[in-house]
């Protein structure tokens, strides 16, 4: 059972009833106990106040039997200044570590103030440099987009449904480091290559349109046309320690002439005919499979 702590005014009772029922500095047998019992404390405790209060007699001192057990102290948060932050220069201001460093102040300090949205974690992003050229080009792609309403009397942007758009984008066969989940006893997976610096790269083509909405909206075309990889399954020429000649290898093939002659195929059979969705999304497939075998490769 956990004693209570007695406050100063109780050990000064305690100490003056103590000696008031001593006799030569004696105490008689069962005071203590009695006392104890009145304050709703332990024996030890009462046998600790009259110690020291003996002892100062003795000593010829004023009686003082305060508790000497400290307070908790509240310790006052630090206040945020903005102007002391901004004067950081940014380059210091990368990490909370860094960002505390050169504060003057502790991690758990600033990890607080993010917490509470007095520092605002941004992450930054590279822009394009555009130069006069470049700003030109863009303004003129912009007002290429608007055109005038005979009937509504104003400008209006154009409809984005008879728009295809396309991209290319490379796209790394695999990552040095992955994570997977497995189970007790499952065989962790074996993966090589034969240089982690230069792991192999192939690269994708993709069409996207604006989705379709019937009236009640159901989704009629999803906006996806597709997704085709630019590689073409070739033999080998001749033998290496990887395989034998005549062996079927994938190789990378970049777009050509060929592949722009075939969307621009797509494209104009898209804008002549917007009704047929399911026709032109399987049309579109079929110009650019039969234009090559292409096969997706392994990771």
């Amino acid at each position: 059972m956990k004693t209570k702590n007695l406050t100063n005014l109780e050990r000064s009772k305690i100490s003056q009833i103590l000696m008031l029922k001593s006799k030569n500095g004696k105490i008689k047998r069962g005071v203590m106990l009695e006392v104890a019992d009145q304050f709703s404390v332990c024996r030890k405790s009462i046998t600790r106040i009259w110690n020291q209060t003996k002892k100062q007699l003795d000593a010829g001192q004023t009686v003082n039997v305060n508790s000497k057990l400290k307070g908790k102290k509240c310790h006052t948060r630090q206040v945020f200044d903005v102007e002391k932050f901004n004067k950081i220069p940014l380059s210091e201001r990368t990490t909370q570590h860094s960002t505390a460093e050169a504060y003057g102040t502790s991690q758990s300090a600033i990890s607080r103030w993010v917490t509470d949205k007095t520092i605002l974690s941004h992450t930054n992003a590279i822009k394009p440099q555009l130069n006069d050229k470049n700003k030109l080009e863009r303004l003129l792609f912009s007002l290429g987009q608007l055109h005038y309403d005979e009937v509504c009397k104003q400008v209006k942007f154009n409809d984005q449904s008879i728009v295809i758009h396309m991209d290319e984008k490379w796209f790394y066969l695999t990552q040095p480091s992955r994570r997977f989940y497995l189970s007790k006893g499952e065989k962790k997976p074996y993966r090589s290559v034969q240089s982690k610096k230069f792991i192999g790269k192939v690269m994708f083509m993709c069409a996207v349109a604006r989705p379709r909405y019937g009236s009640n909206g159901e989704v009629l075309f999803d906006g996806k046309i597709g997704i085709w990889p630019f590689i073409v399954e070739v033999p080998a020429k001749r033998n290496s320690r990887n395989r034998v000649a005549e062996e079927h290898v994938l190789q990378l093939r970049r777009p050509s002439s060929e592949y722009k002659q075939i969307l621009n195929i797509s494209r104009s059979a898209y804008f002549e005919d917007q009704s047929n969705l399911t026709a032109i999304h399987l049309a579109y497939n079929f110009k650019i499979q039969k234009l090559n075998e292409f096969k997706i490769p392994s990771t």
